[in-house]
């Protein structure tokens, strides 16, 4: 199964440059890994990042929603980027 999800920073202020990217895309793939999930393509803005995940339909995918949007809350209210 594929899915795609957008997450977006609150009042789209401009949080996301080069080592913040690299540090969101290290994240994202870790969750992917602990759920059995392939981050297949990640095309980010600055402030908005787009996911397609290849997951596989045994675990529930409300769970790594989640997981992945805890990992993009923290990475969009660290002040450094």
């Amino acid at each position: 199964m594929v899915f795609g999800t957008k997450y977006r920073v609150k009042y789209r202020r401009k949080v996301f440059a080069g080592a913040a990217i690299q540090r969101l895309r290290l994240s994202f793939e870790k969750v992917g890994a602990d759920f059995q999930a392939q981050l297949v393509e990640m095309d980010e803005e600055a402030d908005q990042v787009h996911l397609l995940i290849h997951y596989p339909p045994k675990p529930s995918v409300s769970a790594m929603v989640n997981s992945l949007k805890g990992c993009f809350q923290q990475a969009s209210t660290r002040r450094k980027t």
